[in-house]
């Protein structure tokens, strides 16, 4: 904000806290951001001007993810997940935010009077309060930490649409009959033959030979 007060640009307030977290501290990136999304929009910068020259995703897509899970609302959450993808973002970009937007709701269950220390404008704290209280603080607790713990396994994805799973995987069986997501045929015939040897012994018969 002082960079662009000195140089009498407009910038607003949530606009700059989307390029300081997309910036992850760094003043050169942040600045190099600013003058992106002033190529865009020359004559002032909004949140969503920063999103739309990032390819980032703005607060509202976060909120109506936290909406859905408030709500318990897959559908919807696949939806918000779909329209971010086809923003250009992948699924690493996609659980930072989420990542974010849970801390930030979390510091607010805990307790309300730590809004302050929200990293959002004013306006926004407002509906980070109201979201808040959809959730207990355990449950956000608990959806961040599972968020933290799978966050490295993304970069391992085979897919990277985030909605879609992964490419070549068909949940239906094929023409044949044989279900792909079952035990491929070595493993099954092992299986099933160590079941018959353990029912053998069981009985007390020779395996291959009548009861």
């Amino acid at each position: 904000l002082d960079v662009a007060a000195r140089e009498r640009v407009s910038l607003h307030e949530d606009a700059a806290g989307l390029i300081a977290r997309a910036s992850e501290g760094s003043v050169r990136d942040a600045l190099g951001r600013l003058d992106q999304s002033l190529a865009l929009s020359p004559e002032g910068v909004t949140a969503a001007t920063v999103a739309q020259a990032l390819g980032l995703a703005g607060l509202d897509a976060y909120f109506d993810l936290g909406e859905a899970l408030a709500k318990r609302d897959p559908k919807l959450a696949l939806q918000v997940l779909d329209r971010l993808h086809d923003r250009g973002m992948d699924v690493e970009e996609i659980a930072d935010g989420l990542a974010h937007h849970l801390r930030q709701l979390l510091l607010i269950a805990v307790d309300s009077s730590l809004e302050k220390l929200v990293d959002a404008a004013p306006s926004d704290r407002e509906r980070y309060v109201a979201q808040a209280k959809e959730f207990r603080p355990t449950d956000l607790n608990a959806m961040l930490n599972l968020l933290l713990e799978t966050r490295p396994l993304l970069r391992r994805a085979e897919a990277p649409h985030p909605a879609r799973g992964r490419p070549g995987r068909d949940v239906h069986a094929p023409h044949g009959g044989e279900d792909r997501g079952s035990d491929p045929p070595p493993r099954r015939a092992g299986i099933e033959a160590r079941g018959r040897r353990s029912r053998h012994a069981v009985s007390g018969s020779a395996p291959g030979k009548a009861g």
